[in-house]
C-alpha cells in the first residue's frame, strides 16, 4: 500500500512533468526550426525575383509561361510576410510586354 502511495502521489506526477517539458522543448525547437526555414526561404525567393527582375527588364519583355512562374514565387513570397522591393519588381515585370520587341527587319 505504501508503494502504491509512492507512486500514485510522486511517480506519476514525476512523469508526466517530464514528459510534459520534453514535448514543450521539442515544440519550441520545432518553431524555430520553422522560423529559421522561412526565413531562409524569403531570402531564396528574394534573390531570385530579383535574378528574374534584372533579365526580364534587360530583354524588354517576359513571356507568359515565366510570368506564370514568376506569380507563383512572388505568391509564396508574400505569403511569407515579405513585400516592399519585390512587390514593385513583380508589378514592373507584369507590366513588360509579352513578345520581345520588334527587331529591325534590315540585314
Amino acid at each position: 500500500m505504501e508503494i502504491l502511495d509512492i507512486v500514485i502521489n510522486w511517480a506519476i506526477p514525476c512523469l508526466l512533468g517530464a514528459i510534459v517539458a520534453f514535448c514543450s522543448s521539442k515544440f519550441t525547437v520545432g518553431r524555430k526550426r520553422l522560423k529559421y526555414f522561412s526565413v531562409g526561404l524569403q531570402c531564396l525567393l528574394r534573390a531570385d525575383i530579383l535574378d528574374q527582375y534584372k533579365h526580364w527588364i534587360t530583354l524588354g519583355y517576359c513571356p507568359i509561361n515565366e510570368r506564370q512562374f514568376l506569380e507563383k514565387e512572388y505568391n509564396a513570397y508574400h505569403g511569407l510576410g515579405k513585400n516592399g522591393v519585390m512587390t514593385s519588381a513583380f508589378h514592373h515585370i507584369m507590366e513588360l510586354p509579352t513578345e520581345p520587341p520588334n527587331q529591325s527587319k534590315e540585314g
